[in-house]
């Protein structure tokens, strides 16, 4: 699995994301094929933004957020937070599965 990495800077911190090769794929059809269609002036340089064709805010992405868990008919309240923890475990998760079948090829003499 390949895995990348883009930096955000806000208010004068860098953080750097990682993201794993099925967002890299999503995000370069986004910016290939979706946000040219959505892109209402030709010089915006924030990679989302609102109907408005503004910076996508904050506010304006956990609105988003708590509708679609409303529609999925998700229990609870769903926040960016917990959104960011339960793609977190997942990927922990899948991770630890390819490790453990590596291993298991490695021991069994199989290709690597």
């Amino acid at each position: 699995m390949q895995i990348g990495y883009v930096r955000q800077q806000s208010r004068g911190q860098e953080r750097v994301v990682s993201f794993d090769e099925e967002l890299r794929l999503a995000l370069c059809s986004y910016l290939e094929s979706g946000r040219p269609l959505l892109l209402k002036e030709a010089e915006e340089e924030h990679l989302f933004f609102n109907l408005s064709g503004g910076a996508l805010s904050r506010q304006g992405v956990w609105k988003m957020i708590r509708a679609y868990g409303q529609k999925a008919g998700i229990a609870g309240e769903v926040t960016p937070q917990s959104l960011k923890n339960s793609y977190a475990v997942h990927r922990l998760l899948r991770e630890s599965r390819a490790v453990k079948q590596r291993a298991v090829r490695q021991r069994s003499g199989g290709r690597r």
